[in-house]
């Protein structure tokens, strides 16, 4: 009640959003066959231009795809073929379009570059499989990588983490490791994030 005894209107303002209906759009990607990945990878890792995802074959491939084709993914499409074991995780580098890591089951870890693939006009155009000798082999760990996350600020400097229990720095221009941490946590590395300006990082455990 106010003061002059009449009673204050409550208004409720409607929201805008509330008939909006959503409706599936119709440039979409079809017949994708890709394997489940690392619980928590992103499983699609893609940039302004490209998207990639682990795909169902022999060994660990995986498939790169010009972000603006849409359409149906061909039966068996032109694939990176390097792993002997499923890949778990991808991640473009931030500060090169055509270069991605990949980490797998095989406890190896992969830089690729594929600008010698990609035109212009037609973004990536494989005319048969990429093979392993276009990528640079990163190992160190004892068991299955599951996760490989590149520095945001750093041009070359990637972070893995294993179920063996290790996150390792790599520095890649020189296809070597730069750093192992394995006595932090008692049990299996679950997730890592790397800080905004990449001086510090974040893991989660079992």
């Amino acid at each position: 009640w106010s003061g002059g005894g009449s009673i204050e209107k409550m208004v409720v303002r409607a929201s805008k959003f509330r008939h909006v209906h959503g409706s599936a759009s119709k440039e979409r990607f079809e017949n994708v066959n890709s394997t489940a990945s690392s619980a928590d990878s992103n499983i699609v890792a893609g940039n302004n231009r490209f998207f990639a995802l682990p795909w169902t074959g022999g060994g660990g491939p995986f498939v790169v795809h010009n972000l603006a084709e849409t359409g149906r993914f061909e039966p068996i499409p032109k694939m990176f073929q390097g792993h002997s074991a499923a890949v778990q995780d991808l991640d473009f580098s931030p500060f090169d379009e055509c270069v991605i890591a990949s980490a797998s089951e095989d406890a190896s870890v992969r830089v690729w570059d594929f600008s010698s693939k990609v035109t212009p006009e037609s973004g990536i155009s494989l005319t048969g499989d990429v093979p392993e000798s276009c990528s640079t082999v990163l190992t160190g760990h004892t068991k299955k990588v599951t996760l490989v996350r590149w520095h945001p600020v750093a041009k070359d400097v990637l972070l893995s983490l294993s179920y063996d229990a290790s996150v390792r720095l790599w520095d890649v221009s020189q296809s070597k490791e730069a750093a192992s941490l394995a006595d932090g946590h008692p049990d299996t590395i679950q997730h890592v994030a790397w800080s905004m300006n990449g001086s510090q990082y974040a893991t989660t455990c079992k």
